[in-house]
């Protein structure tokens, strides 16, 4: 004997708020204004860590690079709120200042 099979709709979650994952912080809204600022002040700090520790770098090809993530990341938000492309950023910052023995 076959075990009846259960309608996808019976499954279905209780209707409500959907649930996204732990939320570590309040979630922040920022204005677009204060977005762009903080995008501006992460791409200096970025090309000037990159300066400092790689002085041979192409900071015309890591500008290109970060103008490119800014741009495909744009509408994008963290459940926090803040602009998703400051993940990337963030990781780029820290290889920028902790992998110097690579290079």
């Amino acid at each position: 004997m076959v075990a009846p099979r259960l309608r996808t709709d019976e499954l279905a979650p209780e209707p409500g708020p959907r649930k996204r994952g732990p939320r570590r912080t309040p979630a922040r809204l920022t204005t677009p204004a204060e977005a762009a600022t903080d995008i501006a002040t992460l791409r200096t700090q970025l090309l000037a860590t990159v300066a400092e520790h790689y002085p041979q770098a192409d900071l015309t090809q890591i500008g290109n690079a970060f103008d490119l993530a800014v741009e495909a990341h744009t509408g994008q938000k963290r459940a926090t709120g803040e602009d998703y492309v400051t993940h990337p950023i963030a990781t780029a910052q820290a290889l920028a200042t902790r992998c110097r023995d690579l290079w």
